[in-house]
């Protein structure tokens, strides 16, 4: 009589206890719901990040799953893309950093109001620091300043600006010149989610001379196109562009 060999047990998946079928739980599970087939599915259970950073991991048939205990975030990764569940609701982002990007930029104070000066197409940071409007966060971004349309939806009526601009022109020494020859601008354009109405976010700009407005127009483009593109965080946009919006790279 030949005796046969017990079959082997079933090897159980890695990180699994025997009999453990990899799932998605919690955090993951929650994810796993919004993204479907964009997340795949669990290859492995939950495990300790190896590197010792508290966080914990989970392979997939699309990436891996990873809840970052520093940001309190359950999120997933291609290698490239990456997608979380934050406090203010599911984000995406592109890019190296696997944490959730900032939401909008936080501008510093107006401190002064009259005695303005500009300097090569820059406004003067204490007179016009920039603003922005927190109804336009990284999560709602193709909602509202990626969709066709949207500045002209937000920009304030000429009943509005006509006035700013000859006391901002009287604020910046432009006291007597047309009001033809300047742009009153947005310093974190509309299309950015700048501030359509702030006085700390408007600046007579000239049309002409070093740093013009039409060469700020091609540099808010190129800002748009990256961050609704996911190539650049909203956040970050609006910091450059503020800062110093003719040393942006492009």
């Amino acid at each position: 009589m030949w005796l046969l060999p017990a079959p082997a047990a079933a090897q159980s998946a890695p990180h699994c206890a025997t009999d453990q079928p990899p799932s998605f739980v919690f955090g993951f599970a929650e994810l796993k719901a919004q993204l479907g087939l964009t997340m795949g599915e669990p290859v492995s259970c939950e495990y300790a990040d190896p590197n010792g950073t508290g966080d914990t991991l989970q392979d997939t048939t699309a990436g891996l799953a990873f809840w970052r205990k520093s940001t309190n975030t359950p999120t997933f990764t291609d290698g490239w893309t990456h997608w979380a569940l934050t406090a203010q609701g599911q984000v995406t982002w592109t890019g190296d950093s696997i944490d959730p990007p900032a939401q909008n930029w936080s501008a510093p104070g107006r401190t002064k109001t009259s005695g303005c000066a500009s300097s090569d197409g820059l406004p003067d940071a204490a007179c016009t620091p920039g603003a922005v409007d927190p109804a336009v966060t990284q999560m709602n971004i193709q909602q509202t300043i990626c969709m066709p349309g949207y500045s002209s939806r937000v920009r304030p009526p000429t009943s509005y600006t006509t006035p700013l601009k000859r006391q901002l022109m009287g604020a910046y020494g432009y006291d007597g010149l047309p009001l033809a020859d300047f742009e009153l601008d947005h310093l974190i354009s509309l299309e950015l989610g700048g501030s359509p109405r702030d006085p700390a976010n408007l600046w007579p700009e000239s049309w002409t001379g070093p740093g013009n407005a039409r060469q700020k127009d091609v540099v808010e483009n190129y800002l748009h196109q990256q961050v609704c593109s996911g190539a650049l965080a909203l956040a970050d946009a609006q910091r450059q562009i503020a800062t110093n919006w003719s040393a942006v790279p492009r």
